[in-house]
């Protein structure tokens, strides 16, 4: 205990104030745990955007394809052949403009394979060109007339429901 001079003018034992050395080693190392834990969250965050943001995309595709089909009777068209973009020849009612995103350019969004009453559109991330297409090199996904999407070159039988959440409007 250290002297301290009163107000009133008297000498009296008083306690010092401050913090110990272990008080600022043990906030330390709680900052640093919780520190360490941030990264993988964020990254987990940052994946999900990704894919949130396709398949996003391949549900207006879906759309667009459903309504081509209402006018049509048939998803079979001269423009609609593998691995061309699903705006080439503007015959969807989707644009450009309507599949450009963070991650993913309307470059990305190609289609696999059309018959008569079924479909699979691809977005695969290595034809991005958009703001943030670094790191989207890796992500393929498919969607079919089902709107069932998955992953990878799984069969349209068997789709991976890795989603959290199935498209809305699902038919």
């Amino acid at each position: 205990m250290a002297r301290c001079m009163h107000l009133s003018g008297r000498m009296e034992l008083c306690r010092q104030r401050g913090f110990t050395l272990v008080e600022v080693m043990i906030t330390i190392m709680i900052i640093g745990v919780l520190a360490a834990a941030v990264p993988p969250i964020l990254a987990n965050s940052i994946e999900r955007a990704k894919i949130s943001e396709a398949t996003a995309a391949l549900g207006s595709i879906r759309r667009a394809m459903r309504m081509y089909y209402a006018e049509h009777g048939s998803y079979k068209d001269p423009y609609f052949t593998a691995g061309r973009k699903v705006t080439f020849g503007r015959i969807l009612m989707v644009s450009d403009t309507d599949l450009e995103g963070r991650y993913f350019s309307s470059d990305c969004y190609t289609f696999e394979r059309v018959k008569r009453r079924t479909f699979r559109i691809k977005c695969s991330g290595e034809a991005s060109t958009a703001p943030a297409a670094r790191g989207v090199s890796y992500v393929t996904l498919y969607i079919n007339q089902l709107g069932d999407i998955w992953r990878g070159g799984a069969p349209d039988d068997s789709p991976l429901r890795y989603l959290a959440v199935p498209l809305v409007g699902r038919d």
